[in-house]
């Protein structure tokens, strides 16, 4: 039998800036501990950061909690960031589970 299924586009606005990526230790909802850091270079244009430099960004740690408690996350999570040129806002690219889940 065939199943027909809609295909599904997404889309991005695109944003200029510079790329920033965070780390993100939780459980159960909860930040345990975070780190942030501006990507200053890459493997190649899509691939992962070779290069970073820690930073603090309020912007990039409030959307890690906000996202963290609504999908009540644990473990070790990455968040990838565009910082928006001119006004610094963190724009959410993706999410990248690192790790699978500690305990249950």
């Amino acid at each position: 039998m065939l199943l027909r299924r809609r295909s599904v586009v997404n889309g991005q606005v695109f944003i200029p800036g510079r790329e920033a990526t965070s780390l993100v230790a939780c459980w159960k909802g909860t930040v345990l501990a975070s780190l942030h850091f501006d990507v200053l270079n890459k493997q190649d244009s899509t691939g992962p950061a070779s290069v970073l430099r820690r930073i603090e960004d309020a912007d990039m740690s409030r959307a890690a909690e906000k996202i963290v408690r609504r999908l009540g996350l644990s473990g070790l999570h990455g968040f990838d960031f565009m910082l928006e040129a001119g006004t610094g806002d963190a724009h959410l690219i993706e999410i990248i589970h690192a790790l699978p889940k500690l305990g249950t």
